[in-house]
Formats: C-alpha cells, sequence, structure tokens
C-alpha cells in the first residue's frame, strides 16, 4: 500500500500545516519522476495509435476534419469573414483540446490508477503530471495541423503571436492544481465525475470556441462571465491580434492562484486517504 514515511511523521493530531508540507513536498517529488511520467505519457499515447497504419498522425487528422465540419456549419454563410473565423476556431479548439481533458480526467486521476498507487510508494501528484504530459503530446500533434489553418488563414501577422506561447507553460503550471483538486474529490466521492462531465458538456458551448463575442450581445456577457474565457484568450489574442491581453492575464493569475491554493489545501487533507477511498 501507498504509504510513504512522511505519513508516518505526521501523527493524526498533527496540525494543517505539517500536512501542507508534506502535500507540497509530494508535488515537488512528483516532479522529479519526469523521466517516469514522461515515458508513461508516451507509452500512452503509442498504445492509443498501436496498431493503425498511421499512428499518431490520426491526432492531425481528427483535428482537421473536427475543424472542417465546424466552419462547413458555422463559418460559410456568415458575415463573419471565413479565415479569421477558421482562425478564431482554430486557436480556440487548440487551448481547448487541452484544457477539456485535464478537468475531465482530472476527476480520476487517481481512481484510474488503482494498481500503481496501491501497489508502490509513488508520489501521488506524479499521476497529474502523467496525465498533463500525455494531453500534451496529443495536442501537440493536433497543432501540426492547426498550424496549417493558420498559415493558410494568414496569421499569425506579427512576431507578438509568440507570446501565446507562455499561454501553453500556464496551461501546464495550471493542469497540476486542477487535477490534484479534482483528482482528491473525485476519489472521495464518484458523484464528482457526473457532475464534472455533464458540467464541461454545457461549458463548451457557453465558451467562445466556436462562436464569437460580438459586442453589445449577450454572448458577450456570457463570454465576459466564463472563467474559461481568459485561459482561451491569452492564447488566441496574441495569434489573431498581435497584442498581449494583459487583463486576461491577470484573471487568470488570480484565478490559477485560487485554484493552487485551493488544490494544495485539498490535496493536504485527504492525501493520506485518498488509498483507502480507491
Amino acid at each position: 500500500m501507498n504509504t510513504s514515511t512522511s505519513d508516518k511523521e505526521v501523527m493524526p493530531g498533527s496540525g494543517l500545516a505539517a500536512l501542507v508540507g508534506i502535500a507540497l513536498r509530494d508535488i515537488v517529488d512528483g516532479a522529479r519522476y519526469y523521466r517516469l511520467w514522461l515515458a508513461l505519457a508516451k507509452e500512452d499515447v503509442l498504445d492509443a495509435y498501436r496498431h493503425t497504419s498511421i499512428g499518431v498522425l490520426w491526432a492531425v487528422f481528427s483535428f482537421s476534419f473536427y475543424t472542417v465540419s465546424i466552419v462547413l456549419v458555422f463559418g460559410l454563410g456568415t458575415s463573419f469573414p471565413n479565415k479569421l473565423y477558421i482562425a478564431h476556431l482554430v486557436t480556440g479548439l487548440l487551448a481547448w483540446n487541452f484544457i477539456s481533458p485535464i478537468v475531465n480526467q482530472g476527476v480520476t486521476v487517481f481512481t484510474s490508477q488503482v494498481s500503481y498507487i496501491k501497489g508502490s510508494k509513488l508520489p501521488l501528484s506524479l499521476f497529474t503530471y502523467h496525465i498533463m504530459a500525455r494531453n500534451l503530446i496529443l495536442d501537440g500533434f493536433a497543432a501540426l495541423g492547426g498550424i496549417g489553418f493558420l498559415i493558410w488563414s494568414g496569421y499569425p501577422s506579427s512576431w507578438v503571436a509568440l507570446a501565446a506561447l507562455p499561454a501553453i507553460g500556464f496551461f501546464i503550471v495550471t493542469a497540476i492544481p486542477v487535477q490534484l483538486l479534482l483528482g482528491s474529490l473525485g476519489a472521495y466521492t464518484r458523484d464528482v465525475k457526473q457532475i464534472i462531465e455533464n458540467v464541461m458538456r454545457s461549458v463548451f458551448f457557453l465558451t467562445p470556441v466556436i462562436w464569437t463575442a460580438a459586442p453589445g450581445t449577450h454572448r458577450e456577457v456570457i463570454a465576459r462571465y466564463n472563467p474559461f474565457t481568459s485561459y482561451i484568450e491569452i492564447f488566441r489574442i496574441p495569434i489573431l491580434e498581435g497584442r498581449v491581453p494583459w487583463e486576461n492575464w491577470l484573471e487568470c493569475l488570480v484565478m490559477t492562484g485560487s485554484i493552487w491554493i485551493a488544490a494544495v489545501l485539498v490535496f493536504a487533507a485527504t492525501r493520506r486517504h485518498i488509498v483507502f477511498w480507491l
């Protein structure tokens, strides 16, 4: 059973500070196992396409087919310039295709790894890095198709588009606490999985991924109060508008900071019990 030395040092009456310290140590130790979680992520991707004729290139084609389908339904026959819509859609999908799986799979990040957790003394946070890396690899292949669409559409048009790269790093920094938080709650009660899956299905349509938030419309209001919008925009705006959306970055920093605090506290409180909930 997964019981580390740090756990043995913490008695039932230990204070919150001690539990938080152990949780943070787990997070740091998990990052140090980067060779292992990168290997696991690579193996997951290879397994998913092992018996196919073109392998991981299916990720490129899947993204391309999905993009074309949406453009045919939503992009043609509107007053919105088609090439701009395609660039808007592609940037939104690339960001969403990383964010959505992180949230959905974050709920089962521990419950889906029962044998590893019960049969080893690996840091629990290692499994969050594993899921993050796997989705980053898949999104990286999808980006190959996305880059083709962007170039055809005439974007990016400025070197400021490189400001989208820090957004990718920020997604990674945010992915870890999201999974720790949801994974801890998902281990405690399986209802969380059902709640998140249903919420995320609706959130996709409430987030300006396939639609635009025209000023003065109800869509602008929906987008403004949707917390996912800012995460999409810090990646999209540098590419489409050639500027850094500082206001969105500030919102994202506040939200990610809050998620980290909540995740560390919840993980600290539940970490010793997770193995018994699986």
